[in-house]
């Protein structure tokens, strides 16, 4: 068993279990709750304070979980382009760009 494992997400809060305790949060980590039965309690800035290691691995896991979302997402077909943009596009753009047009 790994001391930090990935729960899932529902909405935009991140479940994370590190050690036995299951940590939620959104991905800005503002607040931290723990899952305590079926209820969450809020964390307080004293026990961040007094335990560092559960905010750097929250931040650890939610940020590689997000690159993943953004790998997914960037990987279906809207965000691709099938055709190339021509030398001639490319120096034209860079020309008005140069120019203050764009």
């Amino acid at each position: 068993m790994s001391f930090r494992e990935f729960k899932g997400k529902e909405g935009i809060n991140y479940r994370v279990r590190l050690g036995h305790t299951v940590y939620v949060s959104t991905y800005q980590l503002k607040q931290i709750f723990v899952e305590r039965g079926n209820t969450l309690v809020m964390l307080s800035p004293t026990e961040l304070t007094a335990k560092p290691w559960i905010l750097r691995n929250l931040q650890q896991e939610i940020g590689y979980q997000r690159r993943k979302e953004m790998a997914i997402m960037l990987e279906q077909p809207c965000f691709k382009r099938e055709i190339k943009y021509s030398r001639n596009q490319r120096i034209a753009y860079h020309n008005a760009k140069s120019d203050g047009v764009i």
